[in-house]
């Protein structure tokens, strides 16, 4: 059979162990030791780096300069320098400040990241949100939600709480390829999509 649609312009490091279909990564993505899947439809832009980032959903567009699962520091030390609180860096012999205690970042399907944002560690982006360009987020977005600024607020959601509830429960990123085809001419539709899909 013909190779499925993917195009990889940066090094994938060996903890991927499966790569959807129509995936794209543009050129010096770095992806943190802690992703072990490539979604289905997923594109990440140019020079994005993910760090502290357990999972990011089907069909998810992340553009370029982005930065996810970013750690914070500690203040309340006598320096926020990890020389002074990692292992790692040979001052102290033991970790006295545990980087990951705020977990890791899980990113929905359908979400739309724009050019130039943050993500910190630890937050959650539900399914189908939107995070304009620039913005800084340091706490969750709910599903269907348009969030903007630094730090970022929300601004409306996508569609109406019933359209958003249905789009949950329906759950279409989990189709087949062949599945959602069926139903092309209603992509642009979301009721007349979810009245034929359900």
């Amino acid at each position: 059979g013909k190779e499925k649609y993917k195009k990889i312009r940066s090094i994938v490091p060996a903890t991927i162990s499966n790569v959807g279909n129509d995936v794209v990564i543009e050129e010096n993505v770095e992806l943190g030791p802690n992703m072990n899947v490539l979604s289905d439809g997923l594109y990440i832009g140019k020079r994005t780096y993910i760090g502290y980032c357990k999972s990011i959903g089907k069909y998810t567009s992340i553009s370029y300069d982005v930065k996810i699962g970013l750690v914070a520091h500690p203040l309340d030390y006598i320096s926020t320098s990890p020389v002074f609180y990692a292992k790692r860096r040979g001052w102290v012999k033991e970790n006295l400040y545990d980087e990951t205690k705020v977990g890791h970042t899980e990113i929905g399907n359908d979400v739309l990241i724009s050019a130039n944002v943050t993500i910190l560690a630890g937050v959650k982006i539900g399914n189908g949100a939107v995070i304009g360009a620039g913005s800084f987020i340091n706490k969750d977005v709910p599903p269907y939600a348009i969030v903007a600024g630094t730090p970022a607020k929300l601004i409306r959601y996508r569609f109406s709480e019933e359209v958003i509830t249905k789009l949950e429960q329906l759950q279409w990123w989990n189709f087949s390829k062949e599945k959602l085809l069926r139903y092309k001419e209603f992509f642009a539709d979301p009721a007349a999509f979810i009245k034929h899909a359900d």
